[in-house]
């Protein structure tokens, strides 16, 4: 019988390496070893929020809200916005949706298939409505799948908040409807597996009510949100109604004073048991209930921070029976962070464990959902703008079991200091994609510079020796050194600036990398080949040769190639300027059959010129290395490998990062076409994550 192959992705480097100081590989593989904190935003230059958070099967994150940033069509107006991440919170994609006027995505949930239904609203007429239920099925990849609308009488507003999946299939969408002639009813739409509606019910008192929120409860569901105080005071009151499978009333309760109560969310515990989040008293505390399965009422706890406005948002449960809130503090008058609570169930009580707020004190920062991630922190998501800023971009943060993130950051340029004056003047060119480290006792922590040059690694407290690492010998920085720093407070953030200047070498020096996000057999395959120059002076007749696997069929390039036999092909470019760089495409097809199983597809790819300017140092032992990696089953694979003329003469050493968090350091030494393996399968829970080896 044929073997069979089975192929994972490989990304292949050839650069110049008898002078490179660091040969690096990065992996994202589905392991972790524990949660690292951070906070990221998206958006542009208007309006953005995020309204709704899930972790996804692939331990990555999915949120969903609207962005008036990246009109997507024609009325340049709110579309519904998409985030899909992995557990670093780096975008794996991102999307918008416009197929009204204005479009609200308020929640989402994962499907059987792996892709995710998205709830909210749509208006066809004007941005301020009347709006529609709407429904959206995409794929795993954010890709449409399809979508649906559902209206009542004309004028009338259907405006959806939450769905679950139902205990019969198909899901229950909730919200409420706006009559332009009676009070507003709280909504429910069920719907099957394929959008198409199976029944509808509008219900309410007399006065305006809603529901925010939805959980399953037996055959049936329980919902919650607001209502009009029937006595006529100005003020909402927090309703809850069990529901039959059929969307009846079972039971309803509601809690009503003289003050402002209103519930945000709702969670059903593996007993039945409800708890309700949202908020009392006209200054606004934070606020949990509990009811019985049937509707009696068991407990209530408020929580005010510092005095003033306090709001939970949302509740999540944990494994252990605990509860976790999101929502929002005000700190003081000019400052709104996250907040979050943590409480434990003893029996009938429940105890406070903890009570944090994060955020950056810059901004204002509201949290609108919450996920708890596979490694025992916490995922968020809101929208947060600098004060005196009225347009907000949708936020992302996780934290570490005590709600923690780091707070403190360095950030900084690095740039090409043509004077040698050591110091940023006007029209100096800044270097991308440069790595800068912060080494610390305990910790070391890794960031790159972006297109502009700059970079922004957030650390924990504590003293740091901050340094540029020069892409190539021909570089120097004004600080060979390091630059020490001592972060002794949170919310520190210390500007470290590196001036580079160039070693009097006039000479190019030329990187390729080659990549695909998968393989699968008889599929088309297409590769990324990236390229820059990242010596002192550009580049002539510049070319790139790749080498496919035997199992791969060439189908095309996005630029001209040129057969050289044995599935290698030559790509001209010409001239690569000083610092630049650019990339191209090429399409492949793998075989359908004759695939082994654990075999990696294989590609290589190396540039040219690939000429040395300078003479060795006469202290170089004529090595040099390169690094690879694969993710292979829960492993990960890592070969450093000595591709130069001689023997290394002496032990180096290579770091692999996790988070930006330098775990395992160790020194390897080689000989010529030597290689080491550096495998390992971490003991923690699974998640996606993010690994880099840098190796001397």
């Amino acid at each position: 019988m044929t073997p069979k192959k089975a192929y994972h992705p490989v990304s292949v480097v050839h650069t110049i390496n008898a002078l490179a100081l660091w040969a690096a590989a990065l992996l994202v593989c589905p392991l972790s070893l524990g949660a690292q904190g951070w906070e990221k935003a998206f958006g542009g230059n208007k309006e953005d929020q995020g309204l709704a958070i899930i972790q996804t099967i692939d331990r990555g994150y999915l949120v969903v809200g609207f962005s008036e940033s990246f009109p997507n069509g024609a009325d340049q107006d709110i579309d519904i916005y998409l985030i899909k991440t992995d557990v670093d919170g780096d975008v794996a994609w991102e999307t918008t949706f416009d197929e009204g006027l204005t479009e609200y995505g308020n929640a989402a949930l994962q499907t059987a298939d792996g892709g995710f239904l998205i709830a909210g609203e749509a208006s066809f007429q004007t941005v301020q409505g009347p709006f529609q239920a709407y429904l959206l099925k995409v794929s795993d990849r954010g890709k449409y799948q399809w979508s649906y609308t559902y209206s009542d009488v004309p004028g009338s507003s259907i405006r959806i908040k939450d769905v679950t999946t139902s205990p019969d299939g198909g899901y229950l969408a909730v919200g409420f409807i706006e009559y332009e002639d009676a009070n507003d009813d709280i909504f429910l739409l069920k719907v099957d597996e394929a959008g198409q509606e199976q029944w509808r019910k509008a219900f309410g008192i007399p006065g305006d009510d809603m529901a925010v929120a939805v959980d399953v409860l037996g055959d049936g569901y329980v919902i919650t949100g607001n209502e009009d105080n029937p006595d006529g005071i100005f003020d909402r009151d927090m309703i809850v109604y069990r529901l039959d499978g059929n969307g009846n009333v079972v039971w309803d309760e509601r809690v009503s004073t003289d003050q402002r109560e209103v519930g945000n969310d709702i969670l059903v515990t593996p007993e039945g048991n409800i708890f309700i989040v949202g908020a009392v008293s006209d200054n606004s505390d934070a606020a949990l209930w509990k009811f019985g399965p049937n509707g009696n009422p068991m407990l209530f706890r408020a929580k005010d921070m510092f005095g003033f406005g306090d709001e939970a948002n949302a509740i999540i449960g944990l494994e252990d029976g605990s509860l976790v809130i999101a929502g929002f503090t005000e700190v003081n008058a000019f400052n709104v962070d996250f907040l979050l609570i943590k409480y434990r169930q003893e029996g009938n009580e429940i105890i406070e464990e903890w009570a944090t707020h994060t955020g950056d004190v810059e901004t204002t920062d509201f949290a609108t959902s919450i996920a708890a991630t596979s490694d025992g922190g916490y995922v968020l998501t809101g929208y947060n703008a600098l004060r005196l800023n009225f347009f907000n971009d949708v936020v992302l943060t996780r934290t570490d079991g005590l709600g923690n993130i780091y707070t403190n950051y360095i950030r900084g340029k690095v740039f090409y200091d043509q004077d040698e004056g050591c110091d940023l003047d006007n029209g100096e060119q800044p270097f991308p994609s440069w790595l800068v480290r912060a080494k610390g006792a305990n910790q070391t922590y890794f960031g790159a510079t972006d297109q502009n040059g700059n970079y922004l690694i957030r650390v924990d407290t504590g003293a740091y020796v901050v340094e540029a690492i020069p892409a190539n010998a021909y570089w120097e920085s004004c600080f060979p050194d390091g630059v020490p720093i001592n972060l002794t407070s949170f919310y520190d953030t210390t500007l470290v600036n590196f001036p580079v200047k160039d070693m009097n070498i006039a000479c190019p020096y030329l990187e390729v990398d080659i990549s695909t996000p998968f393989l699968a057999p008889c599929t088309d395959i297409n590769y990324t080949v990236e390229y820059e120059n990242t010596g002192t002076v550009p580049a002539s007749g510049a070319y790139v040769e790749v080498e496919l696997d035997d199992e791969l069929a060439f189908l095309g390039s996005s630029i001209a190639a040129t057969s050289l036999g044995n599935n290698t092909y030559r790509f001209d470019i010409g001239t690569i300027g000083f610092n630049a760089g650019g990339s191209f495409t090429i399409n492949t097809q793998m075989a359908c059959t004759g695939i082994a199983d654990g075999q990696a597809g294989l590609v290589s790819a190396h540039i040219f010129p690939d000429t040395l300017c300078t003479e060795p140092d006469p202290n170089w032992d004529g090595a040099s290395v390169d690094v690879d990696g694969a993710c292979v089953n829960d492993s990960i694979r890592f070969v450093i490998r000595n591709t130069g003329q001689q023997n290394m003469a002496q032990k180096r050493d290579f770091f692999i990062v996790e988070d930006d968090v330098v775990f395992i350091t160790r020194d390897f030494q080689l000989d010529v076409n030597e290689d080491t393996l550096i495998a390992f399968r971490p003991p923690a829970n699974p998640s996606v994550s993010t690994y880099r080896l840098i190796a001397e």
